[in-house]
């Protein structure tokens, strides 16, 4: 039987908080870049997008440079 430490438990779930938390965030940056391409599409200005969506100029133009 494996012996672990309080201080490896803690790491432990200090880096899960981490991971959780990290993957909530980038699936609420995915969330955003599709609305943003779903405003561009609908001609939607870029600050309005931004406004929206807390996504900067730069990286919705990224988003689709057809339409910036």
């Amino acid at each position: 039987m494996e012996y672990v430490l309080s201080f490896e438990r803690a790491a432990e779930r200090r880096g899960m908080k981490k991971g959780i938390a990290k993957g909530i965030e980038k699936g609420e940056t995915e969330k955003a870049k599709k609305t943003a391409l779903r405003m561009l599409a609908d001609g939607f200005e870029l600050d309005m997008i931004t406004k929206y969506t807390d996504l900067p100029v730069e990286e919705i133009k990224k988003l689709s440079p057809i339409h910036c």
